[in-house]
């Protein structure tokens, strides 16, 4: 094992002793306003942990039925709840930021190959090495991408997994969160 290894499982470990120490707090303040526990909202590193272990246990699906892929590779079906999670943090990117994050990838322009569902690119439009067209939306050096843009495109793609079946949601939804809460599905 690496020391960057050692390292990151020390903090993780850490992490999670304090948030532990905050669920008690929590819960000896709730014993104290009567004996109901009051539903805290989740921490950063609570949502990010809970969804690793989302995307593990959708790898280790894959790999039981014979596939092999990376922990990257495992966005092929997600949960409202992560879509939800990363619209959010989305939002949070200003709108200046969002323009010059989409302007430096000009393979994804809707002028661009890929975007237009080419293997390679054909020498017309936006491409890496000569950077963006005229035409294209993203040729000007500043600009912007409202929020509104950005939840219209949510709403997109929530719409397109939910015709495909690849948003996981309901009795599905259940039984992951049952399997990562009992680790029926990670191991460390």
């Amino acid at each position: 094992m690496k020391s960057w290894d050692k390292s990151i499982d020390k903090l993780d470990e850490k992490i999670g002793k304090i948030e532990d120490a905050i669920k008690n707090i929590n819960t000896a303040t709730a014993s104290q306003d009567g004996g109901t526990e009051r539903e805290r909202e989740k921490t950063e590193s609570e949502k990010i942990r809970k969804f690793a272990n989302y995307r593990l246990a959708r790898a280790k699906k894959t790999l039981g039925d014979g596939v092999t892929k990376t922990y990257e590779d495992v966005w092929d079906r997600v949960t409202l709840e992560e879509l939800d999670y990363y619209l959010q943090r989305a939002l949070e990117v200003p709108e200046e930021e969002r323009y010059q994050h989409r302007r430096r990838c000009p393979s994804g322009h809707e002028s661009g190959w890929s975007a237009r569902g080419l293997s390679a690119y054909d020498g017309k439009g936006c491409n890496q090495s000569t950077g963006c067209v005229p035409e294209c939306r993203y040729y000007p050096e500043t600009g912007r991408i409202e929020d509104e843009e950005i939840i219209n495109e949510y709403k997109q793609e929530m719409e397109e997994r939910r015709k495909a079946g690849t948003l996981i949601e309901g009795k599905e939804k259940e039984e992951l969160d049952r399997k990562i809460q009992f680790n029926l599905y990670v191991t460390f």
